[in-house]
Formats: structure tokens, sequence, C-alpha cells
């Protein structure tokens, strides 16, 4: 039978423009005689409602632009001014940077009323947070801090400036640091007038490295080296130090009343031959996570080695004391 060329180019029309309304996207006007959902061009697929009534969902169709069908794409993520640091300060460690005030009866020539305050914090400047990475963080820190000593509140005997950049890491329960910092030293205006003794030059420039890791969120155990890429220091003493040390309280914000927290930290430095100096702390302290000097402590420490101030190195101290510390 030969076929009707009106009804063969009717039938040619039609299946071109059905074929062209589903790569567009578009809906064809209904066709008289034919089922309507014939001509959909999405696929209807059951779905069970609540009351079990037969339902349909319409999938929508591929070649539909979506903007979302990019977003697994991995994407590197910066945070600006961050409000917590990846590695805190050490709590034990009389060369940190941090808000503190420590009342204690070491004897300062003066008095054995002395009061050692510190002016100083570290910021965080920049995080970086590798998307395909996530487990890592990298953060750009800044600190600065002068650490000094006063007999009978008035008399000024010695004063310790330092300074660094450090660029600090964590990793899950590791956290670490690598970091240049400066130290330099001066004696005290009253000290120095009224004994007449001769200031020392003491001045270091290290590159330094630590390495930490967090045990059940709560306690910390930690390793730092220094290397003195620079030193004026009378005897030219070796140019590596090290500090060991623990601290233990849980990192998480507390409530109104606050919590215990105990630290010890061993110093090593190579002005005094490597003999060690100890502090501890034990004492009470409040907590909020992620903001900037969200850490309030009380403390009885006691201190037992080699003066930690540049200029009175070779004395042999032995103290208890009573400090205050904004930190963290």
């Amino acid at each position: 039978m030969t076929p009707n060329p009106r009804v063969y180019g009717l039938a040619c029309i039609f299946v071109f423009s059905a074929l062209s309304a589903q790569a567009f996207g578009q809906e064809m006007p209904p066709v008289t005689g034919l089922p309507q959902n014939s001509l959909n061009p999405s696929v209807m697929v059951p779905t069970p409602s609540a009351t079990s009534a037969p339902t349909v969902q319409t999938v929508p169709d591929l070649l539909v632009s979506d903007p979302s069908v990019c977003s697994d794409v991995p994407r590197n993520k910066w945070e600006f001014l961050p409000n917590s640091l990846l590695w805190e300060p050490k709590l034990a460690d009389k060369r940190e940077a941090r808000l503190s005030v420590v009342q204690n009866d070491v004897d300062s020539y003066f008095s054995n009323r002395t009061t050692d305050p510190s002016i100083g914090l570290t910021a965080g400047v920049v995080r970086f947070r590798p998307e395909n990475y996530p487990w890592i963080e990298w953060q750009v820190d800044l600190f600065a801090v002068a650490h000094l000593r006063f007999s009978r509140l008035d008399e000024s005997i010695a004063q310790d400036y330092r300074a660094g950049i450090p660029l600090t890491w964590r990793a899950g329960n590791w956290q670490g640091k690598i970091a240049y910092e400066h130290t330099s030293t001066q004696l005290g205006d009253e000290f120095n007038e009224l004994l007449g003794r001769k200031r020392v030059t003491f001045e270091r420039d290290e590159a330094v490295a630590a390495l930490g890791y967090v045990w059940n969120n709560q306690l910390r155990t930690y390793g730092q080296v220094g290397y003195a890429v620079y030193q004026n220091i009378p005897g030219d003493p070796e140019r590596w130090r090290y500090d060991l040390g623990f601290e233990w309280f849980k990192r998480e914000t507390t409530s109104l009343r606050g919590q215990p927290f105990a630290a010890v930290n061993a110093a090593f430095n190579p002005e005094v031959d490597y003999a060690v100096s100890m502090n501890y702390q034990v004492g009470w302290m409040w907590r909020k996570n992620d903001q900037r000097l969200g850490q309030v402590r009380v403390y009885a420490e006691f201190f037992d080695g080699r003066s930690m101030f540049g200029q009175l190195f070779n004395n042999r101290e032995q103290y208890a004391g009573f400090g205050l510390s904004l930190d963290y």
C-alpha cells in the first residue's frame, strides 16, 4: 500500500516537534486524539504519601540549567581575624604572651614583695582551611609582650620584650607551630641607679618549632625547640633551647562556676648550661571557646630554677606566688 504523502509529512512534523520540545525543555501543545501524558517530556514516578494514596512526582529534565550542579567543586576557605587560636600559648611558660600579674615572694634585692606583670597578647591574623584536606587548618598569628618585674610595686627591676610571627596548624588532636621569635631585655631604672649594676646585653632571634597532642579533649602534652639564628648573650652559649610540659583542663566553654586546671612547664636554657627551670600552676579558670581573650584564670604558682628574666638569667630563684591571667 502506497503511503499518503500528506499523512507522512504530518507525522514527520509531529515527531520533529516532540523531539525539539523534549530537547529544549518546552511543553508541546496538546494534540487532539492523543493521550496528553504521552507527550510529557518528564518521567512520572509514583511515590507513597502519608495516606498511602498513589501520587506522582515529576523528575526534572537533566538538561535544565541548575547552578547547584557545580556546588561540589573544591573551594578553599579563608577566615580573616579568627576569634580563636589553633596553637594556644602554654599556660605555665613564663615567656608566653598574655595579660597577667603574679605576686610572689622572690627576693628582688629591695624586698621579697615582688610583682611580675605581663602586658601582651597573641592575635590570629588569617586562617586557611584547604577544601581538599578538611582535616587540617593553618593560621598565621602575631604576638607581642612585655614582661616586667617590680619590687614593692614601684621599684623597677627588669623588663623583657618579646615578639614573633607563628605559623600554626591543627589536625585532629595534633597541633603545632613554626615561628620566628625575638627577645630583648634591659634592667629596671631604679635597680640600675640604686645598685649600680651593669646592664647585660641579652638578645636572641630564634626559629621555633613546637608540637602538641590533646588527649580526650583535656590533657595536652607538648614539646618545643628553639634555635638562635642570632644571639648576643654573655659567654656565647649554645644556640638550642628546649621546653617540655603538660596542662590539664576541659577544652570547652564553662559556666559561671568555671573549672579547675593544672599546668607544668620545664625550660632548658643554654645560657645556664641547660639547668632545668620548673614552673607549676594549679587553679581555677573560666573559658569561652572561639573568643579572643576568652579565658580568665586565678592560680597558685611555684617556680624553681634560673630566672626567666634575661638580665637576671644567672640568678637562682625559688618562690611561691598568686596569679591572675587573661589569655587565649
